[in-house]
């Protein structure tokens, strides 16, 4: 497990880091056959 933690200002900061960070994982998870995808 990884914890992430991060502060923001805004509901569109958080928006922004939190798509940055879905995107990041489902790159790496994606080149893992058969692991299992999250809902986002």
């Amino acid at each position: 497990m990884k914890d992430a933690y991060s502060f923001h200002t805004s509901q569109e900061s958080l928006q922004e880091t939190y798509d940055a960070m879905y995107a990041a994982y489902s790159k790496i998870f994606s080149r893992m056959a058969g692991f299992p995808r999250g809902t986002g």
